[in-house]
């Protein structure tokens, strides 16, 4: 004979606790999870996306018409192995850039349909195949930040500085995404022309 038994344990919790997720090793996650990017210019649109976002929030805030013409330059620098994505937008504040490096997952552009990223990882993109990635921003209220950070850093990481210069823009304002140094294997085939594919396959696709 098989008898089921169904036991009711005396010492549960009047009502549900709580317990919080913890990650042990944040860099290899997110490093993990960069893998997802299969080449250097799909890495790049990341940055490419997050200009184009910030157009498009200058568009709609001054009546569905662009202020002034939007530039978004993509520089390939071969021989330090680097990828540089400027535009002459609005800039960010200290704790803007502070927070989307920092707070992942955490994006303010989630659930807003009309723009491409949603889901606050794609800023760290670059530990797919670079070392690094630099920051340098400047918004019409603020000083020029710098910020940079290493791929596997979590932890003690220097919080956007003042620099003494002139933002290279039309503008005067915009952001400049600096990545690199590429691995070498991730750098081989990148050309101008590439990138213009990448670019114009990823819209045809939206």
């Amino acid at each position: 004979m098989n008898t089921l038994s169904v036991l009711e344990a005396t010492n549960a919790p009047s009502r549900p606790t709580t317990f919080d997720l913890q990650i042990s090793d944040p860099v290899s996650i997110l490093n993990e999870v960069a893998r997802r990017y299969v080449s250097t210019e799909r890495v790049l649109m990341e940055y490419v996306d997050n200009a184009l976002d910030d157009a498009e929030k200058l568009y709609r805030a001054n009546g569905e018409a662009y202020p002034y013409e939007i530039r978004i330059d993509i520089i390939l620098d071969r021989h330090n192995r680097c990828m540089t994505v400027r535009d002459n937008c609005r800039g960010m504040l200290r704790e803007t850039l502070e927070r989307i490096v920092v707070k992942v997952g955490e994006s303010p552009k989630r659930g807003i349909t009309w723009v491409n990223g949603q889901f606050g990882f794609g800023v760290h993109a670059f530990r797919a195949g670079a070392e690094a990635i630099e920051f340098r921003t400047k918004s019409a209220d603020g000083n020029m930040l710098k910020m940079r950070l290493q791929r596997q850093q979590h932890r003690n990481i220097q919080r956007p500085w003042v620099i003494n210069e002139s933002f290279p823009s039309t503008t005067g304002t915009g952001t400049e995404v600096i990545i690199g140094q590429f691995e070498e294997d991730w750098f081989e085939e990148v050309t101008a022309q590439s990138i213009k594919q990448e670019v114009e396959c990823h819209f045809d696709k939206k």
